[in-house]
């Protein structure tokens, strides 16, 4: 009959023990770390908020430039993309992947890439989603 090493257990147990100390120890730096650079740590949050706020700004207002001057290209390296987002009833998708003969379920990736160039369905709602993009680094 097998049984286990009991080395093989030892071992284990004295991995699993230096893995729980270095893992306390690890805390123990990061709670020292943040305590002595919590100045630098909540600039840091100010400012990712500040920038995400910037941004939800840019983006209403490039989405209002393109749309009074259809231009993609904006200042700062701005650009604008458009998606055609489809929006359909699943079963009615399902149903028409069936008459084509396209799968036993319904393969959405396939059913949209089909329905994107088929505008003769009629169960499909067509839209055209705006998409703003921002470089690397915005030239100004």
């Amino acid at each position: 009959m097998a049984s286990i090493s009991k080395d093989n257990l030892k071992a284990l147990k004295t991995d699993m023990d230096d893995l729980d100390a270095a893992n306390r120890h690890m805390k123990k730096l990061v709670n020292e770390f943040e305590i002595e650079n919590a100045d630098i740590i909540t600039r840091m949050k100010l400012l990712k908020e500040a920038i995400a706020i910037k941004r939800d700004q840019v983006v209403i207002e490039a989405v209002d430039e393109f749309k009074e001057t259809g231009k993609k290209k904006l200042l700062g390296g701005i650009g604008i993309r458009e998606r055609t987002k489809l929006q359909y009833e699943a079963d009615k998708a399902m149903e028409w992947a069936l008459d084509h003969e396209l799968c036993l379920k319904l393969d959405i990736a396939k059913f949209e890439s089909i329905a994107k160039t088929d505008s003769e369905l009629d169960f499909v709602q067509y839209e055209t989603e705006v998409i703003v993009t921002f470089p690397k680094e915005i030239d100004i």
